[in-house]
């Protein structure tokens, strides 16, 4: 009962001019492509980081439309919801790693740097997404 009373509250939560979950979807892949696309600086990545933070903050005041057996805008809130925390680790494994390699291209980074030639993990601790490098398996010759 009480993940219905939440979804309830999203429900009546957002005023009537505030955005749509659809809008901040369709504003997040803008700037997942123009900051973290497939050339990224660090300036980009901070800059779509701040804005990414401010996204999750703002998920409780968007507008979603009236109860009702299915709501559309709910679906888009809980897709968006997902997309932001997708796109917060896209954004901070780029920032980790400093240097341009395969698909990943830093402009203020151009050149691979092999100390970095470990794989990075990226898991959620207590609602933190938080890195660390491991080395990559090697196999017995």
């Amino acid at each position: 009962m009480a993940a219905l009373e939440r979804l309830r509250g999203l429900c009546r939560s957002g005023s009537a001019d505030a955005p749509t979950p659809i809008s901040c979807q369709v504003e997040l892949q803008k700037l997942m492509w123009e900051q973290a696309g497939p050339f990224r600086s660090g300036a980009k990545l901070l800059s779509a980081q701040r804005r990414i933070v401010q996204m999750q903050r703002e998920l409780s005041s968007l507008g979603i439309g009236s109860e009702r057996e299915f709501n559309l805008d709910l679906q888009d809130w809980f897709e968006l919801r997902a997309m932001l925390t997708t796109a917060a680790a896209i954004v901070k494994s780029a920032l980790a790693r400093t240097e341009s390699r395969g698909a990943h291209q830093r402009e203020d980074f151009p050149a691979p740097d092999d100390a970095l030639l470990q794989n990075q993990v990226i898991e959620s601790k207590n609602d933190e997404l938080v890195t660390r490098w491991i080395a990559p398996l090697r196999l017995p010759s």
